[in-house]
């Protein structure tokens, strides 16, 4: 609850306070660069807060915990949902994106989401409940679960049922998400939608949210190292913060402190595969840990 006070207050301030310029050298003269925002503070303050409470889905956690996660969980979309009115849109309104991701890293996170465009096709254009805390997932691995209904809206404008997608927004739980499936057996996402969303929305949103996390060394990386940290976010999220009570985000930390700043793929690859025992328990367990070590592979692949 100190952490949404914290939130909000940060939001209230947001709208009336100027960002200050921070001094940089220039040339061998000192000039004035702008310090982040406020706004960008906020984003930074709820993206990391958002994050806590998704990492309490994606990750195995007491059910007790699992009980907190869903009880603070609108909450959380509510103060995600207020934000987003101060704030400038996503990069991907500005004009059309390509994605900077990797071929491979695409190709990747394409493999292991859908298996194949034939299987999308045949068993997938439904909602999907994949993991015991996630919610109702469409497309190609769209969590909607932890969305806020904005979110969902905009990201799946062009879908034709989105004013539905969106009531997925704040269904956790693998009951509360089969319960959903079954409310809406009807909705249909084809594999042109999903691969439209995909190359448009999503790729570049798990970019962005990569190299914010990893900037400290993220341009000097080799594409596809960059693109199996963008793998990496795509499945836990860019949270560096272990839930209460819990060490699950310790690679992630490792990662940005260590690996990423020296460029040190190998670290990396030590990394990845170490986040295997973190899903130990999960009826999805063995295909998160081949998608950790296929990342890995792909961490220091030319």
């Amino acid at each position: 609850m100190r952490a949404l006070a914290a939130i909000v207050l940060l939001w209230s301030l947001a709208a009336c306070q100027p960002s200050t310029p921070a001094a940089t050298v220039s040339g061998g003269a000192v000039a004035a660069a702008p310090a982040p925002s406020v706004s960008e503070m906020v984003a930074d303050v709820v993206g990391d807060a958002a994050q806590e409470v998704a990492q309490t889905v994606t990750d195995p956690v007491a059910d007790a915990q699992l009980d907190v996660a869903q009880v603070a969980m609108p909450a959380i979309l509510a103060v995600r949902e207020a934000i987003a009115e101060v704030l400038p849109p996503p990069a991907s309104d500005r004009g059309p994106v390509s994605s900077p991701v990797s071929p491979a890293a695409v190709a990747l996170i394409v493999r292991h989401e859908i298996i194949s465009p034939a299987y999308y096709t045949k068993a997938l254009q439904g909602f999907a409940c994949p993991g015991d805390r996630s919610g109702p997932t469409c497309g190609i691995g769209s969590d909607l679960g932890v969305q806020t209904r904005a979110t969902i809206r905009h990201t799946w404008a062009i879908h034709p049922a989105v004013d539905r997608l969106a009531t997925a927004s704040g269904v956790t739980g693998f009951s509360a998400c089969r319960a959903y499936r079954r409310s809406n057996l009807d909705i249909r996402t084809p594999l042109s939608i999903a691969q439209e969303v995909f190359a448009t929305k999503l790729l570049p949103e798990y970019h962005q949210r990569a190299a914010h996390a990893f900037r400290d060394g993220w341009d000097v990386l080799p594409p596809n190292a960059q693109g199996a940290l963008v793998v990496t976010v795509y499945v836990r999220g860019a949270s560096m913060r272990d839930p209460p009570g819990l060490h699950q985000r310790q690679e992630m930390r490792v990662l940005r402190d260590v690996c990423v700043p020296a460029g040190d793929t190998a670290c990396m690859v030590v990394q990845f595969r170490a986040m295997c025992p973190r899903f130990e328990g999960r009826k999805d367990a063995a295909g998160l840990c081949k998608r950790f070590t296929d990342t890995a592979r792909l961490a220091v692949q030319a």
